[in-house]
């Protein structure tokens, strides 16, 4: 062990030191831009429009390959915030 690097501070310190160094971990990025995202801009588009016709999150799930939670996540507004519908 090398303690000559540490000294005490509070978590304030501690995070403010992370920052100052670099060492944060950065966002992963909105949509599509996140690399874990399963769809895009256009199929969130297309889930919000099916959704006003009538189809239930669970079809538009099995339809899109993801879960019905993230359908529903996405009409809550709760994921793919950033995406505004065309008027």
């Amino acid at each position: 062990m090398r303690p000559s690097h540490l000294f005490l501070g509070s978590q304030q310190d501690n995070i403010a030191d992370m920052v100052m160094k670099g060492r944060q971990r950065t966002g992963m990025g909105n949509g599509e831009k996140n690399r874990n995202a399963k769809l895009t801009i256009n199929q969130v588009l297309e889930i919000r429009r099916l959704r006003k016709d009538g189809m239930t999150q669970e079809a538009l799930g099995q339809m899109f390959g993801v879960y019905h939670t993230a359908i529903g996540m996405i009409l809550r507004g709760k994921t793919w915030k950033h995406v505004e519908e065309s008027v």
